[in-house]
Parts: C-alpha cells; sequence; structure tokens
C-alpha cells in the first residue's frame, strides 16, 4: 500500500495566528456584522451567511468574500513542521489547505516549489500555474484528479488552491457539490477509464490524519469514510489502515466511538502542544 499522510489547517497555526474562527471574524468586520456564531454553525453556514449578508447590504458578491480569505492566506509563513516534510517519505499528502506551504516544505528536496508537474482531469478547462497557458483538460471547478506533482510527492488540495480562486470550498453550497461529485466518482470506479483520485487513496491506501480536526461538518471527507466503513462492513472491501493523530486534550469519548465505528485507529498524544505531537508523529513516521 501507499503511504499517505491527510494535513489539515493544525500545520499552519503552530507560527501563525490563522483559524477559521478568525477568518470569519474578519469577514464578519469587512461587512459590518457583529452577530457572533455560536460553536453548533459550521463553517460552511457561517460563510453563506456572511455572502447574503454582504449581498443585501454593501451588494458585496461572493468574489470579494473570496479575495479577502485569499489575502489572509497569502499572509501565512512555513514553520518547523513543514520542515519535517523534506525528509518524509510519502508518496501523497491530501490536504483541505488553499495554500502552498506543503509545496514550498517539499521544495526543499530540490530546486523548491516553482518546479513541479500537475496531473490533469479530462474536463473543464484554465489557465496552468507555471506556463500561463491554457489547459482544456485542467479541472476548472472541482479538485478530484488535480494533484501538484512536489519531488517525488502528490498532493491533493481536495478544496482547491488559492491560485484558482473558482476552486476553492468554503460556502455550503460548494461542499454538497463536491459531494455530488464523489459520488460520481464512486459509481463509476469500476470503470477502466476512471482517472485515479484522492478518493481512491482513503479508500485503498494506509493514511494517517494529523492536524484536522474533522470537523462533522466536512461532508466531503466524511462522505468517503462513511462510504469506506459500509463497504468494509459488508465486506466488499479490504480493511486499509487510517490512523487519526490527535492531542488527548481535544479527543472526548463520542468522537473516538464515531471514530472506531468508522474502522478509524486513534492515536492519542499526551502532551501540551501541538508542536510536539508533530516532533513526536514525524519523528516515529521514518
Amino acid at each position: 500500500m501507499s503511504k499517505v499522510l491527510f494535513l489539515g489547517n493544525g500545520i499552519n497555526r503552530l507560527t501563525n495566528d490563522f483559524s477559521w474562527e478568525n477568518l470569519i471574524s474578519n469577514l464578519q468586520s469587512l461587512i459590518g456584522e457583529p452577530y457572533v456564531f455560536s460553536d453548533n454553525v459550521p463553517f460552511p453556514m457561517r460563510f453563506e451567511y456572511l455572502y447574503l449578508t454582504g449581498n443585501e447590504k454593501y451588494k458585496y458578491d461572493e468574489q470579494y468574500l473570496i479575495d479577502e480569505v485569499i489575502s489572509g492566506i497569502k499572509k501565512l509563513n512555513t514553520n518547523p513542521a513543514h520542515d519535517f516534510l523534506e525528509n518524509y517519505e510519502c508518496t501523497d499528502i491530501i490536504t483541505t489547505n488553499y495554500d502552498y506551504l506543503i509545496e514550498t516544505g517539499l521544495g526543499k528536496r530540490g530546486q523548491g516549489f516553482s518546479y513541479y508537474k500537475t496531473e490533469y482531469a479530462d474536463q473543464d478547462e484554465t489557465l496552468d500555474a507555471k506556463s500561463k497557458k491554457l489547459n482544456k483538460n485542467r479541472e476548472k471547478r472541482y479538485r478530484l484528479y488535480t494533484k501538484n506533482e512536489c519531488f517525488g510527492t502528490n498532493v491533493w488540495h481536495i478544496h482547491g488552491e488559492i491560485n484558482y480562486p473558482k476552486t476553492m470550498v468554503l460556502g455550503f453550497e460548494y461542499y454538497l457539490d463536491v459531494v455530488g461529485k464523489i459520488q460520481e466518482h464512486i459509481n463509476s470506479s469500476n470503470k477502466k477509464e476512471t482517472k485515479k483520485s484522492w478518493i481512491d487513496l482513503l479508500l485503498n491506501e494506509n493514511v494517517d490524519f494529523i492536524g484536522y480536526q474533522l470537523d462533522y461538518s466536512e461532508s466531503t471527507v466524511w462522505y468517503v469514510l462513511n462510504y469506506r466503513a459500509r463497504e468494509i462492513a459488508e465486506g466488499k472491501i479490504p480493511k486499509n489502515k487510517i490512523s487519526y493523530h490527535v492531542l488527548s486534550k481535544n479527543m472526548d469519548n463520542s468522537r473516538r466511538s464515531i471514530l472506531n465505528a468508522y474502522y478509524i485507529d486513534v492515536i492519542v498524544y499526551d502532551m501540551d502542544s501541538y508542536e510536539s505531537m508533530y516532533i513526536a508523529f514525524f519523528r516515529n513516521k521514518k
């Protein structure tokens, strides 16, 4: 089996004061909206609320908010956790992050992030990140098949990339659109001509989740994990190994029970910082 790493925004937050909570607060200030969201309102719904409110008040279109999100993301810098990627051996990295800090860390293996190749899907079109020429085969709206190949490791930005704003999955509507595309891929997975997707990695390969909250609103990832669990339970596919790495203070019995039911191993770190967890993880996974 291939060795796959699933990285969330946690890796960025070690040295950057950037979280979805901060992002939402900034967008609220932008549209003059003082409403404080309760914890049970998922991020995609918050974004939809801010778009609809901003549109009603100031006629802001959605791209205006997306540009503000991109502006914040571009201020992020790499940290020591990204440096671990230089010597970490894995075939693929799946991420919900929109930035390219992972590629920057991997780029230390060679000439830097400026050198990479991209696998294209057989639909849509957009401009190639490097040549700026039109690629009729690159995914314009979704990121099911497009990957950045960076010095031997494929990086899958499953919620889009900041260089391609139209691919960024932010609002509730787009999460559901992606779930629909995931369904289409799974339904056609028995066809020989089906291209490889990050979906197949979660279903078939050994995957380590770290720095990813796996919030219950993450419908795109949960849909794949739920499909996998049912297929395993019904004896239709063999059980691949998926491990979820988390600090003990962030793991409650309810989440542990759910993850175990989904055939996901929970690796708990009894440490006081995320930095210590990353150090322990990468040292043990060499």
